[in-house]
């Protein structure tokens, strides 16, 4: 089995195939990442690593395009990018070859959709079953330039599989497999609660609510410190939590977020608790999670993470949050973007304890039925032999 990975840094594609690989009994993965030493330590120890792309890859590149200039000189810069990026790519093509003839693998799974190229394209020249797990919104054009190499793909919601359909990839070739959870480290880590709340500044009376991820614009933490600021004003007892850094986007939007927050006069009642690489004790310290996202989310792991800690979810309605979430029963769904109907569920899930514990237990339930390491498992696994097929 080679997995390919090419996210770089932390983030669900790595946390989540690294929770799956190590539940596989008889399963011997060889990776082939461009991610960080930290990263591949902690979510693939134990498996042979093979290191590419470490230079140039899909973070560099958006950073060197971040800095190009608009105009002439600016078209010329990007054409010399996407120079640099093909002849990694053939580079990278011929190395992923070498790969495949020095340890043949049955199965490729690339983690990523259908990046990198070169990867899918020398795992197709070898004659190797590909499975191809869909982490984004692919366009029909991008399914159908990937369907005559692949045999299958994994969808990580139905979202992600209407929008394979809409490339005209077999809907049995399609299953969906929801990203897992780690639910034994999140029951292990409840009792840290008050830990976490005493290192964060929290006191008892306080409803602690807390945004999770990576600060990006999309992720909507903007939006949910708007939505704060209404509660706060209504004169609520809330203490708004962000966890998470800058990743693949940019410190203004950090620094905007922070900005908009400690320059109210409720600056004393944010928390800015930076980068966790464990956020599960995190979850257990909130009152409420939120999840914020302003456009269609794929997924979204911060709506089963914090189902798992049993804590009241809000999340928006677009994309996995809302095939997730049945609202009103194991937590709240509001409309992307909409500022006041995110205040109005803070407000409302805030006020109400009782109505809060209900959404949580109900969703803890759900977490324990839907979202097991073991599951996700046993359904790539099961995958994975349908493509040898």
């Amino acid at each position: 089995m080679l997995l390919v990975d090419y996210s770089v840094g932390f983030g669900g594609a790595i946390k989540s195939l690294g929770l799956v690989s190590h539940a596989m009994a008889g399963v011997s993965p060889r990776v082939l990442t461009c991610q960080e030493p930290s990263e591949i330590q902690r979510w693939y120890a134990g498996f042979p690593v093979h290191r590419f792309r470490t230079t140039v890859n899909y973070r560099s590149l958006g950073r060197v395009r971040d800095r190009v200039p608009a105009g002439v000189l600016g078209r010329f810069a990007m054409k010399g990018i996407a120079g640099v990026d093909l002849l990694a790519t053939g580079w990278n093509l011929l190395r992923v070859r070498a790969l495949l003839r020095r340890y043949p693998v049955d199965v490729a799974h690339l983690n990523n959709g259908i990046a990198p190229p070169e990867a899918l394209h020398a795992v197709h020249a070898a004659g190797v079953p590909c499975v191809v797990h869909m982490r984004g919104f692919p366009s029909p054009k991008e399914v159908r330039r990937a369907a005559q190499r692949v045999r299958k793909i994994i969808a990580i919601s139905r979202s992600i599989a209407q929008a394979v359909a809409a490339g005209g990839f077999p809907a049995q070739d399609t299953p969906i497999v929801w990203d897992p959870v780690d639910l034994d480290l999140f029951a292990r880590t409840a009792t840290e609660r008050a830990a976490v709340r005493a290192r964060l500044g929290l006191r008892n009376a306080d409803v602690a609510v807390g945004i999770f991820g990576r600060v990006v614009r999309w992720k909507g933490q903007l939006e949910f410190v708007r939505a704060a600021l209404r509660v706060l004003k209504a004169g609520l007892p809330i203490r708004p939590v962000v966890v998470g850094d800058v990743s693949d986007g940019r410190a203004d939007y950090l620094e905007e977020v922070r900005s908009l927050a400690l320059g109210s006069p409720y600056a004393d009642r944010f928390v800015f608790a930076g980068y966790q690489p464990e956020p599960a004790p995190y979850y257990h310290a909130m009152d409420v999670v939120v999840h914020a996202s302003i456009e269609p989310e794929p997924f979204g792991m911060v709506v089963p993470e914090g189902m798992a800690a049993g804590k009241a979810v809000i999340g928006a309605a677009a994309g996995g949050p809302g095939e997730v979430i049945e609202p009103g029963v194991d937590g709240v769904l509001t409309p992307p973007g909409d500022v006041a109907a995110l205040a109005d569920a803070i407000a409302r899930v805030a006020q109400d304890a009782a109505f809060r514990a209900a959404l949580g237990a109900r969703a803890h339930a759900k977490a324990r039925a839907r979202f097991s390491i073991a599951q996700a498992a046993s359904q790539t696994l099961a995958v994975w032999e349908a493509a040898l097929r």
